[in-house]
């Protein structure tokens, strides 16, 4: 019987803790976007949820600030904040976790360029800029930040657009989640050493090359450890 009591009591006190954490955690924020992450370079991954033909464009993290952050930290996501006009949200945020949700990536990148080192077609010969076959999609909250936290309906809004007319401010307040897919397969089929080049707002450069096999049909993939670089 002493058993069975001590089993009920384990699977009830369980079930509170369980139940606290679903329960999250709430905090102010004066600032829509919660956090801004920094950074030293980027990385390229095929997308595996949504279509192995889509190549994810990653930062590679180093360094983090939000509004739950303290001393020096805590200043300069302030100072990002104000500079990006995002300091009036004035409202309680859930954390399940107790962690962050909404987050860019600081500085954000003004110009994405991607290139071969082969020949795509007549007009793309090898080292020339392929960003007018390709498209690029992220979700921002740039519509919902500059309506004054008005506009419910667009607070993640879902941009598709061609990678060549990216704007330099279009990923101000990209919520770290950019795809780029071409929109046509080379002449001849192959493996192509693609360079892609990333210019922040800061003006500094970071580029990685990937190698892109165009024989791989829609669901396919390389292995994960080839696929992603570090």
């Amino acid at each position: 019987m002493k058993s069975k009591l001590k089993i009920t009591l384990s699977i009830a006190i369980l079930a509170i803790v369980m139940v606290g954490c679903w329960r999250g955690y709430r905090h102010f924020s004066r600032s829509y976007i919660q956090e801004y992450i920094m950074y030293d370079g980027i990385k390229i991954r095929r997308h595996l949820t949504t279509s192995t033909k889509n190549l994810q464009l990653l930062a590679n993290i180093t360094h983090r600030v939000n509004f739950l952050s303290e001393g020096n930290d805590k200043a300069v996501y302030d100072k990002i904040c104000e500079a990006n006009g995002d300091i009036s949200y004035n409202q309680e945020v859930h954390l399940p976790l107790d962690l962050p949700t909404i987050m860019c990536t600081y500085p954000h990148f003004a110009a994405i360029n991607v290139y071969s080192d082969k020949d795509f077609d007549a007009n793309h010969p090898a080292g020339t800029p392929l960003n007018d076959l390709m498209t690029i999609s992220y979700y921002t909250a740039a519509s919902y930040i500059a309506s004054g936290y008005t506009a419910d309906s667009l607070r993640w809004e879902e941009i598709v657009k061609p990678l060549n007319e990216l704007g330099s401010d279009d990923l101000k307040f990209d919520l770290e989640n950019i795809l780029l897919r071409f929109t046509k397969d080379p002449d001849v089929i192959s493996t192509h050493k693609l360079k892609f080049e990333c210019i922040n707002a800061e003006g500094k450069r970071h580029t990685i090359t990937y190698d892109y096999d165009f024989s791989l049909p829609e669901g396919e993939t390389e292995y994960l450890e080839t696929d992603l670089y570090q």
